[in-house]
């Protein structure tokens, strides 16, 4: 998405550089889509780098290089593994966090 906006942009103002027409609104305008480049390609180095990061998190977690395309949850087999109480602690905010979302939908 922000390469295809980045691309518009560099075009917009290619265009405008090739544009004789009224040269005070023209480098403003020049201005305008030069600022709205630079700030896309900000974002886009900064998404690039919030990918790597995950990357390197998914690698450091899983050993896995690549990030998967489609994730399917495993049902906990082991009845000691339900019986865990971090996993219990987490089933409980799950609860937690459902039923406060129920309650904020009935206020609103």
């Amino acid at each position: 998405m922000l390469t295809k906006q980045l691309t518009l942009y560099q075009r917009f103002l290619a265009m405008l550089q090739t544009t004789e027409s009224n040269r005070e609104v023209n480098s403003y305008h020049q201005y305008v889509y030069q600022q709205g480049e630079t700030g896309l390609q900000l974002k886009l180095l900064q998404s690039n780098k919030r990918q790597l990061n995950a990357q390197q998190q998914l690698q450091q977690l899983t050993g896995q290089n690549t990030i998967p395309e489609q994730v399917s949850e495993i049902e906990l087999q082991h009845p000691e593994w339900q019986q865990h109480p971090r996993l219990h602690l987490l089933l409980l905010q799950e609860q937690q966090l459902k039923l406060q979302l129920q309650a904020n939908t009935f206020i609103v």
